[in-house]
């Protein structure tokens, strides 16, 4: 039991280190129009959300309508309150993973490699660092609860376990579509763990493919769409699905196409370098062993399986369950050269262990601030937080009849279509949300002869001018 305690507290305290300066940022991005969206939402609208899907591909009343609703009329526009949901979420979905491989491998040290292999990589970043992440860590956390009730059910064969996994699987589908693959992982487990056929694993788990069937015939042909727009092309025969892979496979070791450093290929070298040790020193794999590793990636592929096909969108939060699998197979390869040196010594059995965490908590440390801030995260919060301060100075001039114009140095990307200003702002919902919702806002991009003309008018705007991760009011 001592044991036990002394890893979760060391998974808390890792969790903490690495995102606690999460907890000083402002809202950025999407955040703004989802709270806006609360605020106007009443309870009976929050039970209609229940009855269509936000956009096409979007169904997530519980992990995004409810929680922002209850979140809003507790907290308001706080964002301290809502980064703490954040990390309560994140850190309780890492107990449950951490009881999930504790009884699949009966192994506390497996379950703790695990969970530190997991909580460490990059891609947590976006779910923690944002509002709009949060329907994933409902989902996931919803998504350990129904496969640990499963295991639970597995082994002792008790009822309550069984209905429970049902229970928080439909709690999951409800958090977020992507959950909809679980009952596959179920049938991988079944057939690799538990040595049954196909045929006999899809009769025993037959309850989960059904409600899974009868969510995919409600979001994709019953449920109407508030909003036609948004949706994401799919395509299961183009080259889309090599593309796919390979930003996904280099993004599971941290190696992100768009934020290469001096540092970002060390989690795949260091995976390599692992596995070559592991051959070298004839480690024997064991045939439970195998089946654990072969469940890795089964469950790695099956979560991958909402993201693959898609044609242009690719995201690296949706690597947040996918990871698990890969996670797996690592911490297993760790725990055989552990007690393979261990039974020659373990002095060092435990320097070895010792420094493969330290190795991996420098690298991942400084990787995750380093993506962070390479990913435009830093910017559009810093630049939302700097936009809604310069702003408030001219606070007790503004109402319906204002024009707030800002003037955007950052030439319009694929990514922001409409400026980085209007990006970071959510088209400038931020402003109504926190300064006044009757002002009327426009973004331009900068032009040194648009910008004098502005400034001569005498008519009844604010102008902002964005310089960097600054905004400057000059009229």
């Amino acid at each position: 039991m001592k044991e036990l305690f002394k890893y979760i507290f060391a998974i808390i305290f890792i969790i903490l280190v690495f995102y606690y300066p999460s907890f000083s940022k402002p809202f950025s991005v999407d955040d703004s129009c989802y709270l806006m969206e609360s605020k106007n939402m009443n309870f009976s609208d929050l039970l209609k959300s229940f009855t269509y899907k936000r956009q096409p591909q979007i169904y997530r009343p519980l992990g995004a309508e409810t929680y922002y609703y209850i979140m809003f009329r507790l907290f308001g526009i706080n964002s301290l309150y809502y980064a703490i949901m954040n990390i309560l979420f994140f850190i309780s979905g890492a107990m449950i993973l951490f009881f999930v491989i504790k009884e699949m491998t009966h192994n506390l040290l497996m379950s703790f490699l695990v969970v530190f292999i997991y909580i460490t990589r990059t891609t947590h970043v976006f779910q923690i660092y944002l509002l709009g992440g949060i329907p994933e860590l409902i989902a996931s956390l919803f998504v350990f609860l129904s496969f640990l009730s499963y295991l639970y059910f597995n082994r002792i064969k008790k009822m309550k376990f069984f209905i429970l996994s049902i229970i928080f699987y439909i709690l999951a589908l409800l958090s977020k579509e992507t959950a909809v693959v679980l009952p596959f992982a179920i049938l991988a487990y079944d057939i690799i763990k538990n040595k049954l056929n196909f045929k006999k694993s899809i009769i025993n788990n037959s309850i989960y493919f059904i409600i899974m069937a009868i969510y995919l015939v409600l979001h994709s042909f019953i449920l109407p769409t508030l909003q036609d727009t948004g949706e994401y092309p799919i395509n299961f025969f183009g080259k889309n699905i090599l593309t796919n892979f390979n930003y996904y496979f280099y993004g599971t070791f941290d190696e992100w196409t768009w934020g290469r450093t001096e540092i970002s290929y060390f989690f795949l070298f260091f995976s390599i370098i692992l596995f070559f040790i592991a051959i070298l020193n004839n480690i024997k794999i064991k045939k439970t062993e195998k089946s654990i590793i072969i469940f890795g990636l089964m469950w790695y592929f099956i979560f991958l399986i909402p993201f693959i096909f898609l044609d242009s969108m690719r995201s690296p939060y949706y690597l947040h369950m996918p990871i698990l699998g890969v996670s797996i197979i690592i911490s297993l390869i760790v725990l055989k050269l552990y007690e393979k040196i261990r039974k020659n010594s373990k002095i060092k059995s435990k320097i070895l262990i010792s420094l493969i965490i330290l190795f991996i908590i420098s690298f991942s440390y400084v990787r995750i601030d380093e993506v962070y801030h390479i990913a435009s995260l830093y910017t559009m919060q810093e630049l939302s937080k700097n936009c809604v301060e310069a702003l408030k100075y001219k606070i007790s001039e503004l109402n319906e009849k204002t024009l707030v114009i800002f003037q955007q140095q950052n030439t319009p990307t694929d990514f922001y279509p409409d400026g980085v200003v209007s990006r970071a702002t959510c088209a400038g919902t931020m402003f109504k949300l926190t300064i006044n919702k009757d002002i009327k806002i426009k973004f331009i991009n900068y032009n040194k002869e648009n910008f004098e003309n502005l400034i001569k008018e005498n008519t009844n705007e604010v102008i902002l001018i964005q310089n960097g991760i600054n905004c400057y009011l000059v009229k």
